[in-house]
C-alpha cells in the first residue's frame, strides 16, 4: 500500500476528484499518518512483519508518494475511513460534514473491531 493507493481510495470516499481537490496530498500525508500511529497504538499487532518483528511507525510524506507504507495492506480500507474523517472533521462546521466525519469515525473504529464482536 502507497500513500497514492489511500488517497485514491479516500477520494472516492469523499467525492473529492483532481478538479474540485479540496485537499493536497500533503494533507491527506498527515491523516494517513495519524491514523496509521492510532492503528499502531491501539492494534500493536499491525506492526509484525511477516518475519515476526516490530516494523518502525513512520510518517508517511507526500514527497514520497508511491513508498510503500510500513502498515500491511489489511490496514487499508481502515484508515482511509481515518482520512476521510479527517477530510469531514476539517470543516466540521457545516452540520452535514459533522455528520459525515461522525459516520466515517464510527466505520473506522468498527473496521478494527475483532470479527464476532
Amino acid at each position: 500500500m502507497t500513500l497514492t493507493d489511500l488517497i485514491e481510495l479516500t477520494r472516492l470516499l469523499v467525492h473529492d476528484n483532481e478538479t474540485s481537490e479540496t485537499w493536497d496530498d500533503t494533507k491527506y500525508a498527515l491523516a494517513a499518518s495519524d491514523g496509521a500511529r492510532y492503528i499502531a497504538v491501539h492494534h500493536p499487532e499491525s506492526r509484525l512483519s511477516t518475519t515476526g518483528t516490530l516494523t518502525d511507525v513512520t510518517d508517511c510524506s507526500a514527497d514520497t508518494p508511491l513508498a510503500t507504507l510500513w502498515l500491511p495492506d489489511v490496514y487499508k480500507p481502515s484508515l482511509a475511513e481515518y482520512m476521510a474523517f479527517r477530510y469531514f472533521n476539517s470543516d466540521s462546521g457545516d452540520t452535514r460534514n459533522q455528520t459525515l466525519a461522525k459516520e466515517h469515525w464510527e466505520r473506522f473504529l468498527r473496521s478494527l473491531m475483532p470479527v464476532g464482536r
